[in-house]
């Protein structure tokens, strides 16, 4: 399970963690999570909501792993503020 998937038949974006998003510029994402997901009850996470957090947290390895080479548009973003 991602943020998203992509719908094979339709080449569209579907959203499993996240209900929608944006780009209101470039280097801009805007996610809107979905509410009431939860992490499944085993250490680390131990049952807590998914948040915003999480995500950053996702970018940060991504980028820390040069995923930006793997997605050229990460590496217009300078930072990934939860809000």
């Amino acid at each position: 399970m991602g943020l998203s998937d992509t719908v094979a038949s339709r080449e569209i974006f579907k959203g499993q963690l996240a209900e929608s998003w944006e780009f209101p510029e470039p280097g801009t994402h805007v996610i809107h999570l979905r509410k009431g997901i939860h992490w499944q009850n085993l250490p680390p996470a131990n049952g807590r909501e998914f948040t915003a957090d999480d995500v950053v947290f996702h970018y940060h390895r991504i980028y820390a792993m040069g995923g930006a080479i793997l997605n050229p548009a990460l590496s217009a973003s300078e930072s990934v503020p939860a809000i």
